[in-house]
């Protein structure tokens, strides 16, 4: 009996040895590419963070056979966001994707204004940056320049 449990085991052993190894978790690798204009670009794969751009890239490892990613954000303080759907790459192959960042723009301040000056008692004498305005109770200064 105990020669035959022997036996039965070794088969086992050979069978398995014999077979091709599963493959590992997920499959085969492939490779996206991000390419963006800001370094530091913070790249997120379907919300999740993968990195930042450095020297003008990113390259993100993926499993062909694992769960795809279907979209991917670039983005960067003072730039606008940057969004695609992304195209799995194939065993072996890498994904390419060029992401530009645009300058977020401010709209200019209006560096023009008024003031409003009041006297008690009225007619006293008003000087605005170095310039006399002329005597009333009271005055509005218009086109102030301000810093």
């Amino acid at each position: 009996m105990k020669l035959l449990y022997i036996q039965l085991c070794l088969c086992c052993c050979c069978v398995l040895a014999f077979m091709p190894a599963a493959a590992a978790l997920g499959g085969d690798e492939g490779w996206i590419t991000v390419y963006c204009n800001i370094n530091g670009a913070s790249v997120k794969m379907d919300g999740e963070y993968k990195g930042l751009t450095s020297g003008g890239s990113l390259t993100v490892p993926v499993y062909t056979t694992g769960t795809p990613v279907n979209g991917m954000t670039v983005e960067a303080y003072g730039y606008t966001t940057f969004s695609s759907s992304v195209t799995m790459p194939a065993p072996g192959e890498t994904t390419t994707i060029y992401a530009t960042l645009n300058p977020i723009t401010t709209p200019t301040p209006t560096n023009y204004g008024w003031i409003y000056v009041s006297s008690q008692p009225s007619g006293a004498e008003i000087y605005f940056n170095g310039n006399y305005r002329p005597r009333s109770t009271s005055t509005a200064i218009t086109g102030v320049m301000l810093p």
